[in-house]
């Protein structure tokens, strides 16, 4: 009940500014607000038994739309979905390899987070999840894994793909 309040008011306040952020991004501040005041614990929906329907909630809406591509679709997207790819790849690489120097990060975890633009929520949160189930060999550990993963996982991937999307998206749309 309390992820939906957050959840709520973060709609509510996207409302009340007409749009002018968007309400995943204030779904995203609000919650880091109300998670550092308190008021939403860590892992709110695994307390709740109810991250699996909430996951499977979040992927509906994917598997809803892949009826509407058609195999012309498809083909005539190939060569520029490769392209726009690699070139992506390489600038992820470069950019992410250098906020880790910065950061003091490993490269290897540096790439990880960088690489979370490629599949954004709730993508972020499966493999971060799995890595902490994969490496460690008992609840504590990782549990801690999970702390230290799972929020910057989360961040990377909800800020590129959300933020980041949104602002390639309007200043592609001058060009159009």
């Amino acid at each position: 009940m309390k992820a939906l309040f957050v959840a709520w008011l973060a709609i509510f306040s996207a409302e009340l500014l007409d749009g002018a952020i968007n309400k995943y991004v204030l779904a995203l501040v609000f919650g880091i607000i109300f998670y550092e005041l308190g008021f939403l614990e860590q892992k709110i929906t695994d307390k709740a038994n109810s991250t699996g329907i909430m996951l499977f909630a979040l992927m509906v809406p994917v598997f809803a739309s892949l009826p509407k591509a058609t195999p012309e679709m498809i083909g005539n997207l190939i060569v520029p979905i490769i392209v726009v790819f690699i070139v992506s790849l390489i600038g992820i690489a470069i950019i992410s390899l250098l906020l880790g120097k910065i950061l003091g990060y490993s490269w290897r975890f540096s790439l990880a987070i960088g690489v979370t633009c490629l599949f954004g929520f709730p993508g972020t949160f499966i493999i971060a999840e799995e890595i902490s189930v994969a490496v460690s060999s008992n609840t504590e550990e990782r549990d801690y894994l999970s702390s230290v993963i799972l929020p910057k996982m989360l961040v990377g991937g909800f800020s590129t793909v959300t933020i980041g999307s949104v602002f390639v998206a309007s200043f592609m749309v001058n060009f159009l």
